[in-house]
């Protein structure tokens, strides 16, 4: 493999996504993973005090001189597509204000980097398990329901990123011998639908039923929610949850945000990071590695980077002795050497030549220019390979085009 020239390859989410959170459930077919809700300590949270300055909140105000929000339509397309794609089913009203009230790109990318750290379950961590899942349900979602829209658009997209996988599916083709409507609809015409049921899950009432519909034939099934179902606000905005220590203020009427420092991720291998950010380089490892992409939404592209271990050492002819193990560095920078991504592992070499979970790193990045640094040291000997490159991250729709 020539580790100067990254391969993109838009595969299916089972193949690319090793990253997912818990097993497969065996009942509904769907990918499972952790609760979104679960994960909620939030410095971001706007807490209005009254009526008027929640409704204002949710008004634009065009005369207001006061009022710095921008509306969606203005928005710098990145952020326009962040903010009404990437998390338009998880932001609450709230933050959603408060983003557009950013005035600045680099006030935009901060609230950005804040919204995913106050969800992490592990703050102090380099992953972060809200995040992935949050992307993983996008990825499925495109994947699985898309038809002449992305799937995340779609009704079962929306229910799934925001949901989870349901607990079963029960599929009813048009040509089932048992065929029968959902409830609350007319059977006199067949058409294939869905049958999703949930038991406990937060946002839901328990054991909750949810039919998807496709009367057209097209693909695109359509939520019909029966008669117990027509007053659940299933496609409400999210609530808004409050972190004790870092309440929101209130002043003139408007709401405001406060991004304060927070606890810093923590580096184990700090010889390697100083190797990253250095710019120097070492060939006494040899090591191979990939680069994979994954459409998500217009503003993020899923970005895969694997590592591939070698047997022994370039400039030793001795192999790797069984009770030596590898450690891998990997950081991703913008072309003005803000890191946006860090990856750490630990990889005993019982299976050197392998990709694996504990070898590679996922990661949501703005199509783009980005520079990658790699290093990997084997613990026994010291000796190491450092590599630095660049990769550029392709846009949804040049995706498309290869697919």
């Amino acid at each position: 493999m020539n580790s100067g020239e990254p391969t993109i390859c838009a595969m299916l989410l089972f193949c690319l996504l090793p990253w997912s959170i818990n097993a497969a459930s065996p009942q509904s077919g769907y990918s499972a993973g952790i609760t979104l809700a679960a994960a909620h300590h939030l410095s971001l949270i706007l807490e209005p005090q009254g009526d008027e300055p929640a409704r204002r909140c949710d008004q634009h105000s065009e005369n207001s001189p006061t009022d710095k929000r921008k509306a969606p339509a203005d928005l710098p397309a990145i952020y326009r597509y962040w903010l009404n794609e990437d998390v338009v089913y998880i932001i609450p009203p709230e933050e959603r204000c408060a983003f557009l009230e950013r005035d600045s790109d680099q006030q935009r990318d901060i609230f950005i980097e804040q919204f995913w750290y106050q969800r992490n379950p592990d703050p102090t961590s380099q992953d972060n398990a809200f995040r992935d899942e949050h992307y993983r349900r996008i990825v499925f979602s495109n994947e699985k329901f898309a038809t002449e829209i992305p799937g995340w658009q779609t009704d079962r997209g929306h229910v799934y990123i925001r949901y989870g996988p349901p607990d079963s599916v029960v599929s009813h083709p048009a040509a089932e011998l048992t065929w029968k409507p959902p409830e609350g609809e007319q059977g006199d015409v067949r058409y294939s639908w869905e049958d999703w049921r949930y038991r406990l899950e937060e946002g839901l009432e328990p054991n909750i039923n949810f039919a998807f519909v496709d009367p057209s034939g097209s693909g695109e099934s359509q939520l019909r929610l029966g008669p117990k179902q027509k007053d659940l606000p299933i496609f409400d905005p999210p609530a808004t949850f409050q972190d004790d220590q870092r309440r929101p203020t209130l002043a003139d009427g408007r709401l405001h945000v406060f991004i304060g420092p927070g606890p810093v991720p923590l580096i184990h291998y700090k010889d390697l990071e100083a190797l990253a950010v250095s710019g120097i380089i070492r060939h006494q490892i040899l090591f191979a590695y990939r680069i994979r992409f994954v459409r998500a939404t217009n503003a993020s592209t899923m970005t895969t980077i694997s590592v591939d271990l070698p047997a022994h050492p370039a400039e030793d002819e001795q192999a790797i002795r069984p009770t030596d193990s590898y450690e891998i560095f990997a950081r991703i920078s913008t072309p003005y050497a803000r890191a946006v991504h860090t990856f750490e592992s630990h990889v005993e070499v019982a299976h050197p030549l392998l990709y694996g979970a504990d070898r590679e790193t996922t990661v949501p990045l703005t199509p783009g220019p980005y520079d990658l640094a790699l290093v990997v040291k084997v613990s026994g000997s010291g000796q190491m390979g450092v590599l630095h490159t660049t990769f550029q991250v392709p846009r949804f729709e040049d995706l498309s085009n290869q697919e």
